[in-house]
């Protein structure tokens, strides 16, 4: 993966770059290190250079929807964006929506089952394309598509009636009230429609093994 020299994401490098190490940074400490300083005092004001991180097996694909490994997730995490995501003190954020939908924003109905996400209007796909509402709507109808291998539909499957109200904009409705479902959109990458709609099987598509995110690091 090479780093974006122009990131679009609201998450940063420096995050995908602890999710990706998190698992075995403790175990690198020499002990010589150990009460000393372990980066430069003056960092440059444009990081260079290249990050080697190692991984406990190979991956094995890189469309995040589908079956995965936590080796698969480091590459995930660092390549993709959601909607929202869990900061370091478990609360959500917005990441490639402007806000957390919330009954107080008008995000989400009294009774749990009307939804509305605003999305951001600066958010490209590595390969220049702008990430609009069309692909959320069509990550989410891909999840639940039969004849899609999708690792987890729970909380998905309960959508109905997504409508694009604009590029910025998408409503659904739930069929029923399910509150750990803005938790599973925090873990639900959004995937690009123009790429993957023009695939006869998504299970088999070439951009399973060569993805295109909105991340911090691109493929």
């Amino acid at each position: 993966m090479t780093e974006r020299s122009n990131s679009k994401s609201n998450y940063s490098r420096r995050d995908a770059l602890r999710l990706m190490a998190i698992g075995g940074a403790a175990g690198l400490i020499a002990p010589n290190l150990l009460g000393k300083p372990a980066f430069a005092q003056n960092p440059p004001a444009s990081p260079t250079g290249r990050v080697v991180v190692g991984f406990s097996q190979e991956p094995t694909v890189f469309n995040p929807l589908m079956p995965h490994t936590e080796c698969d997730d480091a590459v995930h995490f660092s390549v993709f964006d959601a909607l929202v995501r869990m900061d370091p003190k478990g609360v959500l954020q917005p990441n490639l929506a402007v806000e957390v939908p919330s009954q107080d924003n008008g995000g989400i109905s009294e009774d749990g089952l009307v939804w509305r996400i605003r999305l951001r209007d600066d958010v490209r796909w590595h390969d220049g394309t702008p990430f609009t509402a069309e692909d959320v709507k069509f990550t989410l109808e891909l999840i639940t598509n039969p004849k899609f291998r999708a690792w987890r539909t729970a909380g998905h499957s309960l959508v109905r009636d997504i409508k694009v109200v604009s590029p910025t904009e998408l409503t659904w409705r739930m069929e029923e009230a399910f509150a750990p479902y803005l938790s599973f959109l925090a873990e639900t990458f959004m995937v690009p429609k123009h790429i993957l709609e023009k695939e006869a099987d998504p299970n088999a598509a070439a951009f399973n093994q060569a993805p295109v995110g909105t991340g911090a690091f691109k493929w």
